[in-house]
């Protein structure tokens, strides 16, 4: 990274995303952002300082996986649909939820050259569904490996970021898992895509110089 950006800036500062969503909604104390990302799921606890590598997990099953997953269901379904991933992709961002379905999920999808309807509803949803055991283990995992003076209070301040967390009925999925421990909140930040860059832009302008590499 440093040599990618050397041509451009003078200094440079890496940081995970979690904590550039955490810093730009000023939720830098017993919060926990999961940011869902194409090709990554990652998890930060956040506790007033830089977070340490203990405070944070990565999981790769996360919106390519999901791509790749309703891409191989699709095709066993119907193998005579002609589609690509890009299709596929797109079918998964209109459409995507877990749990049940509020009515069914149609698409087109060209059949020897005929544009053709689809019902693809279950594909769509054991598709998002397959990364739910990977984000609840590991908000679990992490929060149980905090001071149990403020897990409570990290249960009830979950943030969930990133293209991923526009998934419909997540949040709810997730709720329904933590409240076997005790009351929780979970929230999605209001801008999945920028609130990253947002946070990041607000942080290059606020840290101390010290915090800064040369590149």
């Amino acid at each position: 990274i440093k040599k990618l950006v050397a041509d451009f800036a003078d200094s440079i500062m890496v940081v995970s995303e979690p904590f550039t969503v955490a810093y730009g909604l000023n939720a830098l104390n017993n919060a926990m952002v999961i940011d869902i990302g194409a090709g990554t799921m990652d998890f930060c606890i956040m506790h007033g300082t830089m977070p340490t590598d203990e405070d944070q997990k990565t999981v790769l099953t996360a919106g390519d996986y999901i791509d790749q997953q309703l891409q191989t269901f699709l095709h066993e379904r119907y193998p005579s649909a002609d589609f690509t991933l890009h299709m596929v992709r797109r079918f998964k961002e209109q459409h995507s939820f877990v749990g049940e379905p509020k009515s069914p999920v149609m698409v087109e999808i060209p059949v020897n050259g005929k544009p053709t309807m689809h019902d693809i509803t279950n594909e769509i949803r054991r598709a998002c569904e397959s990364i739910l055991p990977g984000i609840s283990e590991t908000t679990l995992e992490l929060i149980a490996g905090f001071d149990p003076e403020f897990q409570k209070k990290v249960r009830n301040n979950i943030i969930l970021a990133g293209g991923g967390s526009q998934i419909k009925g997540l949040r709810e999925h997730l709720e329904g898992v933590l409240k076997e421990y005790g009351p929780c909140s979970v929230s999605t930040i209001p801008d999945p895509l920028f609130g990253g860059a947002d946070g990041a832009l607000a942080l290059a302008m606020e840290m101390p110089d010290e915090y800064w590499e040369k590149s």
